[in-house]
């Protein structure tokens, strides 16, 4: 329910399975007009997508402090990238356009994810 969601945060679960081009939420989560905030704890986001290249927006709204972002693909840790200005961060770089899910473990409140590109 939208209404929900803009109303105040929300604790999600991530599914077992995430259909191709989606994504799934884990934590407490306050989805807003155009980004999702985490609002107390930690996060995750587990994304289903087709592609070489993933690529996210994000921000953190805690000032002076980075939220660090462990990078996992097809189960394989790939980098830790610590986000504290909005920017688009890379995620995934690779020549290999198969089915890949990519999963992010956020370490704080305050993380601000906006969207997610592809190349």
């Amino acid at each position: 329910n939208k209404e929900q969601a803009v109303a105040g945060p929300i604790s999600y679960t991530l599914p077992s399975e995430v259909p191709l081009n989606t994504f799934a939420l884990e934590g407490n989560w306050k989805l807003e007009k155009e980004k999702a905030v985490i609002s107390k704890g930690d996060g995750k986001i587990k994304l289903h997508f087709k592609s070489g290249k993933v690529f996210m927006v994000a921000d953190n709204a805690v000032q002076n402090k980075k939220a660090l972002v462990e990078i996992r693909v097809d189960g394989k840790y790939i980098a830790t990238v610590g986000v504290d200005e909005s920017k688009n961060y890379p995620l995934f770089d690779s020549n290999d356009y198969k089915e890949h899910t990519l999963e992010l473990y956020i370490d704080s409140p305050g993380f601000e994810v906006f969207t997610f590109t592809f190349g």
